[in-house]
């Protein structure tokens, strides 16, 4: 593949159905149907389709971020031999460019199931593991960047119209409203001619 030609995003297609052995110095970076894939079997019989399976779950978990994968090695073993139980080991190696490899191991009681389990593992070590390091060509952020793609921009209201302002409401004016010039003049009138006022005026008159 020329360095000069662009490069997609290429989730979900088949991890590895178009690769060679070109160098990764030469091929430089591939998107998922060129990224070496390389299956191996230790004592153990491989169903016939068992390989486009691993090409294609290894496509849906690691598709997304083929452009930063440099290589991936599947390897099935039999831990346990004729004595039976979880004796299907599947250990998937990743070998991502400028980064520390990485490696997980699932158990199952046939391969199928050990692949299955160890490519949903590989799938979220390699999305945390690049995303520590600001890798960008994934999934959330292609939905992220397609999200901020077709939102509709916000609605601006136009300069010269000013929301409206809220008016004041003058205080609700009752019949028995007294002003308090008057109510002034009544409190005297009413502390004049009270009782106490009288007796006391009497009082002073003798």
């Amino acid at each position: 593949m020329s360095r000069h030609q662009k490069l997609v995003n290429s989730r979900n297609q088949p991890l590895g159905v178009e690769a060679d052995a070109t160098p990764r110095e030469e091929r430089g970076r591939t998107t998922a149907p060129q990224t070496p894939v390389s299956i191996h079997a230790a004592g153990v019989e491989l169903p016939t389709a068992l390989s486009a399976y691993v090409h294609k779950k290894l496509g849906v978990k690691l598709g997304a971020f083929a452009l930063a994968v440099d290589r991936v090695a599947v390897r099935f073993a039999d831990i346990n031999g004729p004595r039976g139980g979880a004796d299907s080991e599947c250990k998937i190696q990743i070998v991502l460019a400028g980064r520390p490899q990485l490696v997980v191991t699932e158990r199952a009681a046939d391969v199928r199931s050990a692949f299955d389990a160890a490519c949903q593992a590989a799938g979220r070590a390699v999305k945390r593991d690049l995303e520590r390091a600001g890798f960008t060509q994934g999934l959330k952020a292609a939905r992220r960047h397609r999200g901020r793609a077709t939102a509709p921009p916000a609605a601006e209201a136009p300069a010269s119209e000013a929301p409206p302002t809220p008016t004041a409401k003058a205080p609700r004016r009752t019949n028995k409203y007294v002003p308090s010039a008057q109510k002034l003049g009544q409190r005297a009138r009413a502390e004049a001619n009270s009782p106490k006022t009288r007796a006391s005026a009497a009082k002073a008159r003798r």
